[in-house]
């Protein structure tokens, strides 16, 4: 399969290494047709200039309650003042987790301040995340990997571990189409125990999720043949990406997953008849 779309991808407005001007050069160099750019709770700012030869979309990937579930909003409006509200609201969430974590850390001896994880991130706006406070361990050495930072440290349960309030999936796929936008479960294969994730797609479904990440580069084959069943039996969306992340998951290369033509298309359609309602609505207003 000619992977010619990958629909999840961060930047260094959250936890992802690049730019989104260098991911889009990136993803030209590939001769990738379209791309999604779907920070953590945060809205990345693309550049003022805008090849033409590249589909750029810009989404959100969200958290909720349910470990590991997280929900994939495209084509939001981002006008939305409630919208707004909201990722003003998850980042400062976030920020008080992390410095809750950094003092964890400074506990146990790890000598990690709030401006080294900073530093790390680059990026001034957008969201911190776990990922940050690995990276200060391995330029300090108290650990070799990303990986091994959150098996040690940082993963659900760890020592430095600390977690926050977020919504259930129900609630955030009801805010994505109250914000306009479609909902699309990510990496469902990726949910562990693998039961859990087959009851976590059943709530989404039932929720009125509007898609399926069927291809992600940690699911088999036959994972995302049963997604791709699955979203057609449901009359779902079919989508895919690699989660690109650069050096923060650097098993992971740009495009290692995603979709063809066919499911895109259906795709952009979707898109476009969202974009109808926002401009119907915003006539009327």
């Amino acid at each position: 399969m000619h992977i010619a779309y990958d629909l999840h991808i961060h930047t260094n407005f959250s936890d992802g290494d690049y730019s989104p001007a260098e991911i889009i050069t990136l993803a030209r160099d590939k001769n990738i047709k379209g791309i999604a750019l779907t920070d953590h709770d945060a809205v990345c700012r693309l550049p003022d200039s805008l090849p033409d030869d590249i589909d750029i979309h810009v989404g959100i990937e969200f958290s909720t309650s349910e470990q590991n579930v997280h929900i994939l909003g495209y084509g939001l409006d981002y006008t939305c003042r409630d919208l707004q509200l909201f990722l003003d609201h998850e980042q400062m969430k976030r920020r008080a987790v992390m410095i809750d974590m950094v003092e964890k850390c400074r506990r146990q001896e790890l000598s990690i301040s709030m401006d080294e994880v900073i530093a790390v991130k680059g990026e001034a706006e957008g969201a911190l995340g776990r990922p940050h406070i690995a990276m200060v361990m391995i330029i300090k050495k108290y650990v070799g990997s990303i990986y091994e930072a959150f098996y040690k440290y940082l993963g659900t349960g760890k020592s430095c571990y600390t977690d926050y309030q977020k919504f259930t999936p129900e609630k955030i796929i009801e805010k994505i189409h109250h914000w306009n936008g479609i909902a699309v479960i990510a990496h469902p294969g990726a949910i562990k125990p693998p039961g859990r994730g087959k009851e976590a797609l059943m709530r989404v479904i039932d929720a009125g999720i509007d898609g399926i990440e069927a291809y992600y580069p940690r699911h088999t084959s036959k994972k995302s043949q049963y997604y791709v069943y699955l979203a057609e039996k449901h009359n779902l969306l079919i989508t895919g990406g690699s989660d690109f992340h650069g050096r923060f998951k650097k098993d992971i290369i740009l495009c290692q997953a995603g979709v063809v033509h066919e499911y895109y298309r259906e795709f952009q359609n979707a898109l476009h008849t969202k974009k109808q309602l926002i401009c119907q609505s915003r006539k009327g207003a």
